[in-house]
């Protein structure tokens, strides 16, 4: 779990980094930042609802595929705009940035959940596909 809650701090890092520069240019990385949220959120919701270990799993495996899919996608942000090299986000990132950044603190709720279930086998496999 400490895996996911440094991957997590390390996009944020990135986008931090890598989202400063003039508004109105970078649509496609609102909806990347969109979907890293909503991604974390859903994950946070299915895990907060969760009552055994098939459900946590589950949550896992779910949140694994989603996040595979959107990592690349975070990690070309640099290469796309090379030119975003400030501390601070553009006016409109820094509501997402913010909202990001709160995602991370629901998110440690879930992982001591999922501790409570992780001698489980499938949730135990789960975790290996995510990283764990």
């Amino acid at each position: 779990m400490k895996k996911i809650i440094l991957l997590s701090l390390v996009v944020v890092c990135i986008l931090l980094a890598g989202c400063a520069g003039d508004s109105g240019k970078y649509g496609d990385v609102k909806k990347i930042i969109n979907d890293y949220i909503g991604a974390h959120n859903k994950f946070a919701t299915d895990i907060e609802k969760a009552n055994d270990a098939k459900a946590v799993a589950a949550a896992l495996k779910t949140y694994t595929k989603e996040m595979k899919r959107i990592s690349p996608l975070l990690e070309s942000i640099p290469d796309k705009y090379p030119e975003l090299a400030g501390p601070e986000p553009p006016a409109e990132l820094k509501n997402l940035i913010t909202q990001m950044e709160n995602v991370e603190d629901v998110l440690e709720k879930s992982y001591n959940k999922i501790m409570g279930y992780s001698a489980d086998p499938a949730v135990t496999e789960a975790m290996e596909e995510m990283g764990f």
